[in-house]
């Protein structure tokens, strides 16, 4: 994420435990200890927020200058992994992901003010710019489930069930959410990226782990075409109303490429995020 100047980037090292704060100009880079496993970073105004996985807590800094500030570390549950907040710093949302909810705390007391029971190991977060409506992603199961900030409520959101598993190519692929979620700076979009997994062709038949597709929405390079693999690398895109809400269908945009080093088109497929 970015300093609230715009000129540094924060960034998490999950395996060193710590965080960095690297210049955009000059590639500078300054680390902080701040504990076992922390998983993602947040912002709001001159704070700064990281869920520490290891250690069922949340690491809160301050900007200061060029540098950051370790205020304080607060407990808030098993797994802390998504982490979003508020600009205006009045709300900060976490993902704690092996008590199968989502916490809201005040920004000022830090007190728990809220909690929703979100199955699957919800993990991954986006606040809409209206901050009416919070998306979770779970890491088990493939769900979405949208939250309401003005009433409470919680939902699934439906995704569509892409087709192209098993030998006939006619079976949906199962679903995995893989990563962050991202929306637009207008709140008119959002994008969930996943694996789709065919569950259904055997693994011990090579010959039968693809159908090959034809213009049903799946990436092409040049004159060949990508069939479907095993796992399938996509984007769900939804539009979204003013207040978050999700309109019309949302679709799949598969992902995959063609390798520039192997002669003869080897298909590249990877786990987005």
């Amino acid at each position: 994420i970015t300093s609230s100047d715009l000129g540094s980037l924060y960034v998490v090292d999950e395996d060193g435990g710590s965080l960095s704060r690297v210049s955009v100009e000059s590639g500078e880079s300054i680390s902080y200890a701040v504990g076992v496993r922390p998983e993602r970073v947040a912002r709001a105004s001159d704070k700064v927020f990281v869920t520490i996985r290891g250690e069922r807590s949340l690491a809160i800094f301050t900007e200061s200058g060029t540098g950051l500030t370790l205020d304080q570390k607060i407990e808030v549950g098993a797994e802390p992994v998504g982490v979003v907040a508020r600009e205006d710093g009045k709300r900060i949302f976490v993902a704690l992901s092996q008590d199968n909810a989502v916490v809201e705390i005040d920004g000022s007391t830090l007190a728990e003010v809220r909690r929703w029971s979100v199955d699957g190991h919800p993990s991954w977060l986006a606040l809409h710019p209206s901050n009416k409506a919070l998306f979770v992603a779970s890491a088990m199961g493939g769900g979405l489930t949208r939250v309401d900030l003005e009433s409470g409520a919680s939902e699934s959101v439906v995704l569509p069930e892409p087709v192209g598993a098993g030998a006939s190519g006619q079976g949906s692929f199962s679903r995995r959410l893989t990563g962050d979620l991202w929306i637009s700076a207008d709140g008119s979009r959002l994008a969930v990226p996943g694996l789709y997994v065919d569950n259904l062709t055997p693994a011990d038949d090579p010959a039968g782990s693809g159908v090959e597709v034809s213009g049903g929405g799946y990436a092409s390079s040049g004159s060949s075409s990508i069939v479907t693999s095993r796992f399938n690398p996509g984007v769900t895109v939804a539009e979204l109303d003013t207040t978050g809400v999700v309109t019309g269908t949302p679709r799949t945009v598969f992902l995959a490429g063609e390798s520039p080093i192997k002669h003869g088109g080897e298909i590249v497929r990877s786990y987005p995020t």
